[in-house]
């Protein structure tokens, strides 16, 4: 039941004549002369008996009081628990096992119920053979990379030993721009590994990581401190501390890139000095070199370096075979997460502490997506809720206080206020795509509620001391006009127009028109 009424201040007394008990009185006068009538022998003389006067019935009137008008909300809710949800799988399939029923008591995490994943299960354990396969050869390759490495780099430094010996004949310029060679290609060979030893390094890498996330730790929390300076819960002197510890973290941040930026430019600086120098050498042998019977010696050196070189290339990650092999191993990785999701997604799972206040699920039963198969509630924290209609709602605002009495406690009451109204009420102009229309009260104090327990809500929407105030019904209206007929004190009357306040069932503020003690004629 919801209605609006008013509380608190003096109730105004209406003065109302009883003409009914006079007319009760002279009606059997009235007859008992009609009947005994005049004689016959006396016709002529007797005098007609007059009418009595038709007796007025007096109107109600209604003395200007001042006091307290209140206008208040009243509607009736029940005892729910503030943390309420639907249980719903996030994917359709059979049930394999249901692991809970009706009035257990569930922690947060626990997994209630699981669909039917054998196949998908079986899909999973393929996929983990397929990334063991993947990696086992991709590692395969990079140890077979490294060892070609080695063995074309012996070959090379054969072949120029041969060479070497091949130009026995040739001046020591000419042995020692070969050896220059030697050096130059060495010193690229080892340039190049470092490189490869840069751009794969845990260290440098980890230490550009660690610094990201102690960045970002440290933005998230200026970001906690900031809210709370805001909200006036942190004083300035800390939100400058943690500013400064931000500022710092983002400095080591930058160090660190920089570092590592650093480390990979020494690294390719050195590759173009070594290929340089290994130019240099090169161009100094082939401008020594004078003698026929040395060529095939040349041509062997020649076939040596470019194997050597092609291992080296075919050792870098970013090789053609090796991103193919890596783009493999991502794939059977995305394909494994992709099936963990689907049987995670396969599992019911109680998002919190709680009671199962409602189950429908057996095993065997086809379910749908998104459709609820339960209900998972905690008792022990409860609010009052209510069904209301648009009149009732857009007169409601969030905070406002209210207060509860309980049906089955006639006499207590308890204090509560407006938690939350169901868009568009409340304020708010943003849809939340909920589909909760009801309005919750918070429940303040101890009472061991029963969920379902009725409860009589009053919230007062106004409230006015000290003013003057009529009964609504000394208010007379036409065409829109409010006006009262105030009796003087002569007994004339007149009509004087009056402005209202607060309306309610029972009080009427009359905010201008009238003064208290003045009297009020009523239709």
């Amino acid at each position: 039941m919801n209605r609006t009424t008013s509380h608190t201040g003096r109730t105004g007394r209406a003065r109302a004549a009883r003409p009914l008990a006079l007319l009760a009185v002279l009606l059997p006068l009235v007859a008992g002369c009609a009947a005994s009538g005049p004689s016959p022998a006396s016709a002529g003389d007797a005098t007609p008996t007059p009418l009595p006067t038709p007796v007025i019935p007096e109107k109600a009137v209604y003395t200007v009081e001042r006091g307290t008008v209140v206008q208040t909300l009243e509607f009736t809710g029940r005892a729910s628990p503030l943390l309420q949800q639907e249980l719903y799988f996030e994917t359709a399939g059979s049930v394999g096992d249901v692991f809970v029923s009706r009035g257990d008591w569930v922690q947060a995490g626990d997994v209630l119920a699981q669909l039917d994943v054998a196949d998908l299960e079986k899909q999973l354990s393929q996929k983990r053979l397929s990334l063991e396969t993947t990696q086992l050869k991709l590692e395969q390759a990079q140890v077979q990379a490294t060892q070609n490495i080695t063995t074309t780099l012996s070959r090379l430094e054969a072949a120029r030993q041969n060479l070497q010996t091949a130009r026995t004949s040739a001046a020591n310029d000419l042995a020692a721009a070969r050896a220059a060679v030697t050096s130059a290609e060495a010193n690229l060979a080892n340039a190049k590994l470092n490189l490869v030893v840069v751009q794969n390094s845990d260290t440098v890498a980890k230490n550009v990581r660690d610094r990201e996330h102690e960045a970002a730790w440290f933005e998230a929390f200026y970001g906690e401190c900031l809210q709370k300076y805001e909200a006036g819960q942190m004083d300035k002197t800390r939100l400058d501390l943690e500013y400064a510890n931000l500022m710092t973290a983002k400095e080591n941040l930058e160090k660190a890139r920089a570092q590592a930026q650093l480390a990979l430019a020494e690294a390719q600086d050195r590759i173009v000095q070594a290929e340089e120098s290994l130019r240099e050498a090169k161009a100094r042998v082939s401008e020594l070199q004078s003698q026929p019977s040395v060529s095939d010696a040349e041509a062997a050196l020649e076939q040596a370096e470019l194997d050597y070189e092609q291992a080296l290339a075919d050792a870098d990650p970013e090789s053609y075979n090796m991103q193919l092999m890596a783009l493999d191993l991502a794939q059977v990785q995305l394909d494994i997460q992709d099936l963990e999701d689907r049987i995670a997604s396969a599992q019911l799972v109680a998002p919190y502490e709680g009671e199962i206040t409602s189950l429908d699920l057996q095993e065997g039963d086809s379910v749908a997506a998104y459709t609820a198969v339960g209900v998972l509630a905690d008792p022990r924290q409860v609010e009052i809720t209510a069904q209301l209609g648009s009149e009732e709602l857009s007169q409601m605002a969030l905070n406002q206080e209210a207060v509860i009495a309980l049906r089955n406690r006639p006499g207590e009451t308890f204090h509560g206020t407006v938690r939350q109204l169901p868009y568009p009420y409340g304020g708010t102009t943003i849809d939340t795509g909920g589909d909760d229309s009801a309005v919750h009260v918070s429940f303040e104090g101890e009472a061991d509620l029963v969920i379902g327990e009725l409860a009589t809500v009053t919230i007062v929407l106004q409230e006015k001391e000290d003013v003057l105030w009529l009964p609504p019904a000394a208010i007379r209206t036409y065409q829109g006009r409010n006006f009262c007929v105030v009796q003087n004190p002569d007994g004339s009357q007149k009509r004087v127009d009056v402005l209202l306040g607060i309306v309610t069932e029972e009080k009427a503020e009359i905010a201008a028109g009238l003064e208290a003690g003045q009297i009020v004629v009523g239709e």
